[in-house]
């Protein structure tokens, strides 16, 4: 995994890369079980309460099960001017952002807050600064990908969602580690 994304030596969140297009077109692929296992969620989770959703609205059989097990779907999206994708059975629901979210006291920075989702509080994360990339004035583009992984429902505010693709696997490689500390 580059550097840039393991500053902290925590964020394992890139599991592979995609090369499309030739190789002129590269996609990180996270994984979004770590994305929830980084130290500083789990703290957030807590900071904003464990409330189990009992809305049954978890996905059952769908679309996503007919695909060539030679294929991969992904949900891609974009921070800056880099792609990212993410399993699209991870993906519970894609939403705009609200122009008002509600603060939580004592939250690390990158917790924007959180929102009433359908009546369910829902914990709202700004990937950009997760990743530490630079802050960006909220726009129409932006949106919340609500994720559900182990029964905890969290949003991550992106840039921009893009597409799914449907991708070989054999196009989908481990993503390159630059040292053991990563």
């Amino acid at each position: 995994m580059p550097g840039l994304f393991s500053r902290d030596g925590a964020m394992s969140d890139i599991s592979e890369i995609c090369r499309l297009e030739g190789g002129k077109r590269l996609v990180a692929i996270l994984s979004a079980g770590n994305m929830f296992r980084h130290s500083a969620v789990k703290e957030a989770m807590a900071t904003v309460g464990k409330q189990k959703q009992g809305s049954g609205d978890e996905r059952e059989g769908s679309a996503e099960d007919e695909v060539d097990d030679d294929d991969e779907q992904v949900v891609v999206f974009r921070l800056g001017k880099e792609e990212f994708g993410v399993p699209i059975e991870s993906v519970q629901e894609i939403v705009r952002v609200p122009e008002q979210l509600t603060r939580v006291p004592r939250a690390p920075a990158f917790v924007e807050g959180v929102v009433n989702l359908r009546g369910a509080v829902l914990p709202v994360i700004d990937q950009r600064l997760r990743l530490g990339l630079p802050a960006e004035a909220r726009n129409d583009r932006q949106r919340i990908m609500v994720f559900l992984i182990d029964e905890v429902r969290t949003g991550f505010i992106v840039d921009s969602v893009t597409e799914v693709l449907k991708i070989p696997r054999a196009t989908i490689e481990p993503s390159p580690r630059l040292s053991g500390e990563q």
